[in-house]
Order: C-alpha cells, then sequence, then structure tokens
C-alpha cells in the first residue's frame, strides 16, 4: 500500500504540520478558499511516494463527489478543524485514521440533505476529544 494512503510516520508528520497551520490560519480568520484546500493537498502529500498527477489535483469546485484524486476524507476533515477552530473550539476531528462512533453514516445522511446526525457525530468527537485532553 503506498505510503500516502497509510497511517506513515510522514504522513502522520504532515498532518501535524497542516493541523498547526490551520490553528494560525482560522485564528487570524483567513477566509477559507479552494485554494487553501488545495495547499493542504499538497502538504499532506509531500515527501510520500505518489504520483505527481495525484499531488493536489483538483477536480472542480468542492461538491459532495469526490473533489481530488486522493484524501477527500482526509480534506473534508481539515475543513472541518478549520471552521472550530475559526470558532474558538480546539481541533478535535481526527484525521487519521477516519473518525468512528458514526461519522461514515453520518456522512451519508448530510449528503442526502439530513445534517442533523453530523452535529451529532460532531458534538461526540468533541466530548471525547476534551475528555481526552483533560485526562
Amino acid at each position: 500500500m503506498p505510503d500516502w494512503d497509510e497511517d506513515s510516520p510522514k504522513l502522520r508528520q504532515n498532518l501535524t504540520r497542516i493541523l498547526q497551520e490551520i490553528v494560525e490560519q482560522a485564528e487570524q480568520r483567513e477566509v477559507p478558499t479552494v485554494e487553501l484546500a488545495r495547499r493542504w493537498q499538497r502538504l499532506f502529500m509531500q515527501g510520500l511516494k505518489a504520483e505527481p498527477r495525484y499531488v493536489g489535483a483538483f477536480r472542480g469546485e468542492p461538491s459532495l463527489e469526490r473533489t481530488f484524486a486522493n484524501g477527500n476524507g482526509r480534506t473534508a476533515r481539515l475543513w472541518a478543524n478549520f471552521i472550530a477552530v475559526r470558532y474558538g473550539l480546539p481541533p478535535f476531528v481526527r484525521l487519521r485514521p477516519r473518525p468512528d462512533e458514526g461519522y461514515s453514516e453520518a456522512g451519508i445522511k448530510a449528503m442526502q440533505g439530513d445534517w442533523e446526525p453530523t452535529a451529532i457525530v460532531f458534538r461526540r468527537l468533541l466530548n471525547r476529544f476534551l475528555e481526552e485532553f483533560n485526562e
């Protein structure tokens, strides 16, 4: 399995660096843009064994479809953390591995127009983050 699609040390290092940037950008009230998402893509693929066409390859405007060739879920979780920090919360959505606790099911419901399960899952993720932080 390529190191860009597993929990490799380099991928973890890249994601940590991006989260640090996200905190700074959100605290500065930077406006989220498509270019920002492209940058996150390039950063988390940096130094990983990947075909150049996958690095930051953007396939159109953000939508319910898979916008990037790889890393769509991670990018969505980066957006969630960006928004959380922008509104004074910690970056509580785990990037790797994908969160459990109903996260995937809530995403499916959200794509069908039902956002309530997403709010419930995000509340659970935030509570878990705060519990672990306070331990």
